[in-house]
């Protein structure tokens, strides 16, 4: 819901009313010689009140009208211009203007423009009024909503610093461990005499290669994405064995465009987590490229009995960081009994 900030409205616009009712009080003929002259003799309290009264509505229905324009988002592009904001609001409060001081005449009797004036003085000053009372809340409104965007705006300034030095000091906490461990398979692999343990230590390495030099990177080709995952299957079906089938058909077409590190690995890792994954239940995740701009991971839907939290953040972190890169989104479906999420491809 958006804020009208009602309560400052009320304050300024009683004070406008205050501030107009003072010329009941003060002779003011020949600044403003709407006066009856008599009629300064017959103000009362009553009079007073009555005009603060019909001023601070007509200036707090401005206030109301001026939030709305500012705040709102149009449709046509044109409407949206602060100057074409401020000239409709000016406009829109010449307009109130006359609308207030027609009801205060008719139900009122209200002394805000005097009655025994001429018609085209009335009018006038009527316009007059709006222009002066209804620009000055636009220019309020128009300041306080400057102020608050401008105030948001740096509060995520300093979020995103905070975010980035706690991102900074995670990688440097996490840099010593990978690369002694990437070390340490390497001499590991030299020592092994099983082809198979062998082969399994090489896929190993290559995943913490991939994950030491992401780091790095803001995107990564669609052919490193699939030596990684490639790499990273190896290992999963050392575990899963046939209980987790993985169909990967992406055109050469597909290899050069780009897409954020470590999206498929972890929409694969997602499939395991929350489904099935046995040799009476397989796992079957399909990853395929029908056009140039598009990579779709689909997965059988056959969710565990005891299903983890699904938090989500995998899929919300590979959302961010296509919002970040291109101001693009993914596309999450689930269709009957199956999974489906659809990757932008970058360009080259």
């Amino acid at each position: 819901m958006k804020s009208f900030h009602i309560k400052p409205g009320l304050i300024i616009s009683l004070s406008i009313g205050c501030i107009f009712s003072l010329r009941l009080l003060i002779p003011l003929r020949r600044i403003l010689p709407l006066h009856n002259p008599n009629r300064l003799r017959e103000t009362g309290l009553d009079d007073i009140l009555l005009t603060i009264f019909t001023i601070t509505l007509f200036a707090f229905c401005c206030w109301l009208i001026h939030q709305y324009i500012v705040q709102t988002r149009f449709s046509i592009r044109i409407f949206n211009n602060k100057w074409v904001k401020g000239i409709a609001g000016i406009l829109l409060g010449i307009l109130v203007s006359h609308v207030v001081e027609r009801i205060s005449q008719l139900y009122m009797h209200n002394l805000s423009v005097n009655s025994d004036a001429p018609a085209a003085r009335k009018l006038f000053f009527l316009t007059l009024r709006g222009f002066f009372i209804g620009g000055f809340q636009f220019f309020m409104v128009y300041y306080i909503a400057a102020l608050k965007e401008a105030e948001q705006a740096r509060l995520e300034i300093e979020r995103l610093k905070q975010e980035n030095l706690q991102t900074r000091l995670n990688l440097l906490k996490q840099q010593i461990s990978p690369h002694f461990l990437f070390n340490s398979l390497s001499t590991l692999r030299t020592i092994a005499t099983d082809n198979n343990t062998k082969q399994y230590i090489m896929q190993l390495s290559n995943v913490y290669r991939y994950l030491l030099n992401y780091n790095d990177n803001n995107v990564a080709t669609v052919k490193d994405e699939l030596a990684f995952t490639r790499s990273y299957l190896y290992i999963l079906h050392e575990r899963y064995e046939d209980a987790l089938q993985v169909n990967i058909a992406i055109p050469d077409a597909v290899l050069p465009k780009h897409l954020p590190p470590l999206a498929l690995q972890i929409l694969v890792e997602n499939a395991i987590k929350h489904n099935v994954v046995s040799a009476d239940e397989p796992l079957r995740i399909h990853i395929y490229s029908k056009s140039a701009d598009l990579l779709t991971v689909e997965n059988n839907l056959q969710p565990k009995l005891s299903i983890e939290e699904n938090t989500g953040k995998g899929l919300q972190n590979i959302s961010d960081r296509y919002q970040l890169l291109a101001g693009k989104n993914i596309d999450i479906q689930q269709n009957g009994n199956k999974f489906i999420v659809q990757l932008p491809l970058l360009p080259s």
